[in-house]
């Protein structure tokens, strides 16, 4: 049993952000933000707990695997998507769409992620995470959990300028991962 115990809490984040989203669809922030912070905002704070935590227990207990490291960062980025839908949802920027713009860098970032470990899979090669990728993760959920905070006051700038440098990130990251492919693709030909 303990060792699924990271998968476990990845499942369950991916299963978290469905509900919280939900969530963030039937609670309006603006006539209930209390209602909003306590109940999606404190299922998005056990997302990110669960994102913590599955990591740290499968490195100390040396319980990575295969599927862990299909599932774990899939898991992540459901969730901190989803919210950001959420806050699409809700309106949270009314005038400049920071969360689409997010989205955006994203999921593009995601799409050329996965064609790098695809590609590089099929050479026999692994392209390890990267400290933007871990930056960018970080900077978003805190960037998220300033939103459910914020939404609805004039503080949420703090949260905006978050999310904008966890775009920047989001970019960088991408960018690293295509570098990091060229480089061993060279290695791979010499």
């Amino acid at each position: 049993m303990k060792k699924n115990i990271p998968n476990i809490l990845s499942v369950f984040r991916i299963f978290v952000s469905i509900v919280m989203l939900v969530a963030m669809m039937l609670i309006d922030p603006m006539e209930n933000r209390l209602l909003f912070i306590l109940v999606p905002g404190v299922i998005f704070g056990v997302g990110c707990l669960t994102d913590m935590l599955d990591g740290k227990i499968a490195r100390h207990y040396n319980l990575v695997s295969e599927f862990g490291m299909f599932v774990d960062p899939i898991g992540d980025k459901i969730l901190t998507v989803f919210a950001m839908l959420g806050f699409i949802y809700v309106g949270a920027d009314e005038k400049f769409p920071f969360m689409l713009i997010t989205v955006a860098a994203t999921l593009f970032r995601e799409f050329v992620v996965s064609s790098v470990r695809m590609v590089c899979a099929k050479k026999g090669k692994v392209v390890p995470a990267n400290i933007f990728g871990k930056l960018k993760t970080v900077f978003q959920m805190a960037a998220l959990t300033l939103y459910f905070l914020l939404v609805g006051t004039r503080w949420i700038v703090v949260a905006q300028v978050l999310l904008s440098i966890a775009a920047v990130l989001t970019l960088l990251s991408g960018m690293t991962y295509v570098s990091d492919l060229m480089k061993l693709m060279k290695q791979k030909d010499k």
